[in-house]
């Protein structure tokens, strides 16, 4: 399934069971599952700081797959397609790579 099916598939899911507006209620209530998500990122970053967890321990694959479900939410709340955002930025930083090495 290609991103842009899954992203199109969560404003499926979404459109039949979330509980907040679009707009403003909808960015911040993704917000806040982001700052939860950065908090579990946190607390496995300082278990490994703190030498309770070995170094090559793995983020938990449900983080990342979080932060791709909240992305695609914001993209839906503004009407456009993570795909293309992704790309364009993807290129973006390719010309800025490309810039700084010459």
């Amino acid at each position: 399934m290609s991103l842009y099916d899954l992203q199109r598939d969560l404003a499926d899911h979404d459109s039949r069971n979330w509980l907040h507006e679009q707009g403003f209620e909808t960015d911040k209530h993704n917000f806040l599952h982001v700052a939860k998500t950065a908090g579990k990122i946190a607390t496995h970053l300082e278990a490994i700081d703190d030498k309770k967890e070995d170094p090559s321990a793995q983020l938990d694959s449900m983080v990342v797959a979080d932060l791709a479900i909240e992305a695609m939410r914001f993209a839906n709340n503004s009407g456009r397609s993570l795909q293309e955002l992704i790309e364009a930025r993807m290129e973006e930083l390719r010309e800025r790579a490309a810039q700084a090495q010459s």
